[in-house]
């Protein structure tokens, strides 16, 4: 998005963005994107395919959902919005991967040089 504005003779240096990742952590992957589905499709009034949720968000256990996010470390984003993934907030992504990994904010985003 920014080599795009960039691209277009924008000054992109004041852009702010945000991604916006659905994430619901449960041992079960399978389970977690179950749940999602079951919330996201009520929500939304839909009928989302399994493709669509895995290219909209991340589903499983707290080590993998974590490796998601850092894949977007380095890609412009500057901000992440992680929505929990049910409508009881029993998968709140932040508490959730915090008990995954005692270490998981200094794996997820590494301390500034």
């Amino acid at each position: 998005m920014l080599n795009a504005g960039r691209d277009a003779g924008r000054d992109m240096t004041g852009f702010d963005n945000v991604l916006c990742h659905h994430m619901n952590i449960n041992e079960d992957a399978d389970a977690a994107l179950a749940d999602a589905k079951r919330y996201l499709d009520g929500y939304y009034n839909a009928n989302y395919t399994t493709e669509r949720l895995r290219s909209w968000g991340v589903y499983g256990r707290p080590v993998h959902c974590i490796e998601a996010l850092r894949a977007f470390i380095g890609s412009g984003c500057r901000r992440h919005y992680l929505p929990p993934g049910d409508d009881r907030r029993r998968h709140d992504p932040v508490p959730a991967i915090d008990r995954g990994d005692p270490a998981v904010r200094d794996r997820l985003i590494p301390a500034a040089a």
